[in-house]
């Protein structure tokens, strides 16, 4: 492994690390938030939700922008835009502007997480190295998710909830300029063209059925528009699923014009990509839901009995 390599390592890593840190770092400093913008629970879901949102809906459209037009260039797009918006974060003065620019935060790290592993393939050609590299990749991507709990804790009670956001500024520049200076460029030497209608129909079954189940419990999981948004999401999927099926489809650009391969789920690298990334996602959805229970409870400690009184509550329930 030569000095190239383990840079390329270090910042693919960092971004990836980055990614899964934010993920679980805000849940910590929701009651903070509850506070400062003197919301209750219905109104902080979107602080979690538009981020999940944001990297669902384009993750398979970012991961072709890549392909098409390089998997360097679109990581750092992602880490730039990531930073950006960990700063509009950190400084938004109403919770509409924070939600806004945690959906922005979503998107930016769809393009970063596509990217992040890619390049590393690229940088290490040899199955055994390669194996090797994607162990350590993921180990530093990991640490975002064993400290996010933590850190997010310590940060919240020392200098306030804005500084789980702007945490995130200095390790964007290091990830971009180590990036620009170092990790080689690539591309799939048999592009897909951008499969606009499979976009479309991907987004508006994934959006349309993650809104529903998180506005579900505040309009009533029967109210006609909740109903309505899961039927959106059922005949998008479905037509989705069948449209990406279709020969014509799969016959596009030399028999790879569609968003998904019929057979990607017999490929071992996916079944192996899947369960290292899937793994992290269950800790940080499972953590999300613990913590909408004990928002009430932690905002109530914040007004009655101080910051570090409630920050010591946290760190013990």
């Amino acid at each position: 492994m030569d000095r190239t390599q383990r840079i390329t390592l270090v910042a693919t890593g960092l971004g990836l690390f980055m990614i899964f840190l934010d993920a679980l770092i805000v849940n910590v400093a929701l009651p903070s938030i509850q506070v400062r913008f003197s919301v209750g629970e219905a109104g902080l879901q979107w602080v979690v939700a538009a981020y999940g949102v944001g990297m669902a809906v384009f993750i398979m459209t970012a991961a072709t922008l890549a392909d098409l037009h390089g998997r360097r260039r679109w990581y750092v797009i992602g880490i730039t835009v990531f930073t950006l918006a960990s700063i509009v974060c950190g400084i938004a003065p109403s919770l509409e502007v924070l939600n806004v620019a945690r959906g922005v935060q979503g998107v930016a790290a769809a393009a970063a997480n596509v990217t992040s592993l890619a390049l590393v393939s690229a940088a290490f050609p040899d199955p055994k190295q390669k194996a090797h590299a994607i162990g350590i990749w993921t180990a530093i991507a990991s640490l975002g998710v064993a400290i996010g709990p933590t850190l997010g804790g310590v940060l919240d009670e020392q200098f306030g909830w804005r500084s789980i956001f702007l945490v995130n500024v200095p390790v964007g520049i290091v990830v971009i300029l180590l990036s620009m200076r170092y990790v080689a460029e690539s591309r799939d030497e048999h592009p897909r063209q951008l499969d606009l209608p499979g976009q479309a129909l991907f987004m508006a079954a994934v959006g349309s059925l993650a809104y529903a189940i998180i506005e579900g419990p505040k309009s009533g999981w029967g109210s006609p528009p909740i109903l309505a948004l899961f039927a959106i999401a059922a005949i998008g999927g479905f037509v989705f699923i069948r449209a990406e099926r279709l020969p014509d489809v799969l016959d596009r650009v030399d028999g790879d014009g569609a968003l998904v391969c019929d057979d990607i789920h017999k490929h071992r690298v996916w079944k192996a990509a899947r369960s290292c990334a899937g793994a992290p996602g269950l800790d940080s959805y499972s953590l999300r839901a613990y913590t909408l229970d004990r928002w009430g409870r932690y905002a109530w400690l914040a007004r009655r009995v101080g910051a570090a009184k409630a920050g010591r509550e946290r760190r013990s329930a």
